[in-house]
């Protein structure tokens, strides 16, 4: 969990030299990057998620169920 913990430091200031510069990355790249915050960013959540609320609405939200899925 440190490599999840560590690579969101890392997307937080990719992200964060994009949004002063949005023109320097590709719009493939820009598209590359805030997939791989989503992905990050879904880790951790399924990481910090009680275990009952994962599996009650997994059916219902669609993020539990991403996370459901990344969890698997």
């Amino acid at each position: 969990m440190a490599e999840l913990h560590q690579r969101g430091v890392e997307l937080v200031v990719q992200l964060l030299d994009a949004a002063d510069d949005p023109h320097a990355l590709s719009r493939q790249d820009m598209q590359a990057l805030l997939r791989e915050a989503a992905r990050i960013l879904s880790g951790l959540l399924t990481r910090d998620m009680p275990t009952s609320r994962l599996h009650d609405e997994a059916e219902t939200d669609p993020l539990a169920r991403i996370t459901a899925q990344s969890a698997n």
